[in-house]
Formats: structure tokens, C-alpha cells, sequence
């Protein structure tokens, strides 16, 4: 359990906490198998299995126990610890019942779903305070410093594999006018409506 606490404390991303609850998922739960699922984005995602646990069985026990905040409760067949961050559910860990469950095996595993729902929510608020540092809070694009620096790194790669590359700038015709005879809120919407148009229309690599 402190090992498994060290590796998820240097886990800031969801693969990152799934690479880390995989390596010691065997050891927690003392060979049976079990699973931790995670709700993220509206939907159930498997975050580790040890065993041979289908996805559709993690999925169906998750929505069971999911919303309950007692620990070890008994959801058809798995044992289910929910993950809880900032008092809310945030994922469930299932383990086995077979063979039983000794009780000090329930604290080391109510703890572990402990740790895991601690570390989702310090990707979740890691995540917003990167996005934050890399993107202009009015438009949603890319700010200078980071621009510069993706730049930087595609001409690097343009050189290292002589392949072209292109670098596209716009302006918008009037803009000045528009915060003239509108006013800057106005200015504003236009620039937000133009940073999401461009979300829209580009890849993600762009």
C-alpha cells in the first residue's frame, strides 16, 4: 500500500494513475481479481483489471455501487469501494469476494480506493492548471509563450526530418471598428466566437 501511495503520488495524468494501479492492483487486493473503473467524461473507463474480469462485468457492478459512499459494500457478487474526491464519487474499486475478505484486508483496500480517488482529482485540477497556463482565457487558443514554444519544436523536427512545414496567420478586417462602434464586450465575442470556430474546424495535432 506505501508503494502503491508513492507511485500514484507522481501520478498527474489518468494514464499515469492507470500505469500505477495496474503495477500494484495484485498485490492490494492479495491475488483475487478485481478492477477499478472511473467515471470520466459522462462514461465508465476501466482504469486497471487484475483477472479476467470482462469490461461489460466492470461496467455493470460499477453502476451498482456507484453513488454509495459506504466502504466494502457488497454490489452482486464484487465488493465495491467507492473512490471519493472533494466528498463525491469519482470511481469504484471491485474486488472479489472469494475467497473472503478478512476485515484488515478491507481497510487496506478501502484505503487504496482512497488513494486512487485523491489522485483523479489531483489530474483533474493538474489538468485545469496546465490548460490554464497554455491557453488565453478569453478564445481558448494557445497563448504567445507556448505558441513559441510548439513552434520551436516543429521547426526542430522539420530540420531533423526535412519535411515541410506550415505556419498560417489570419487577421480579422475590422476588428478596431467593431470595438469602436460596438464596444470592447462586443469585441470580446467576436474574438471568443473566432477562438471556438478555429477549435472547431482544426485537428487537434494542429
Amino acid at each position: 500500500l506505501v508503494g502503491f501511495g508513492q507511485a500514484r503520488g507522481q501520478a498527474l495524468t489518468l494514464d499515469a494513475i492507470s500505469a500505477a494501479a495496474a503495477a500494484h492492483l495484485a498485490t492490494i487486493v492479495d491475488g483475487r481479481d478485481a478492477w477499478a473503473m472511473v467515471w470520466n467524461g459522462g462514461e465508465w473507463k476501466r482504469l486497471a483489471v487484475h483477472g479476467d474480469v470482462p469490461l461489460e462485468v466492470c461496467e455493470a457492478a460499477a453502476r451498482r455501487a456507484f453513488g454509495g459512499t459506504s466502504e466494502g459494500g457488497d454490489s452482486r457478487g464484487a465488493v465495491c469501494f467507492p473512490m471519493i474526491a472533494a466528498g463525491k464519487p469519482v470511481g469504484v474499486l471491485g474486488v472479489s469476494p472469494n475467497p473472503p475478505i478478512p476485515e484488515h484486508q478491507r481497510a487496506v483496500l478501502a484505503a487504496a480506493a482512497a488513494l486512487l480517488g485523491a489522485s483523479l482529482k489531483n489530474a483533474e485540477l493538474f489538468h485545469v492548471v496546465h490548460e490554464n497556463s497554455v491557453r488565453d482565457a478569453l478564445t481558448g487558443c494557445f497563448n504567445r509563450q507556448h505558441t513559441l514554444e510548439v513552434m520551436d519544436g516543429e521547426l526542430r523536427r522539420s530540420r531533423r526530418s526535412r519535411l515541410p512545414m506550415a505556419v498560417i496567420m489570419f487577421d480579422l478586417d475590422h476588428f478596431k471598428q467593431i470595438n469602436d462602434q460596438y464596444g470592447h464586450l462586443c469585441g470580446d465575442a467576436v474574438l471568443q466566437g473566432v477562438g471556438q470556430r478555429m477549435k472547431t474546424v482544426l485537428r487537434g495535432s494542429d
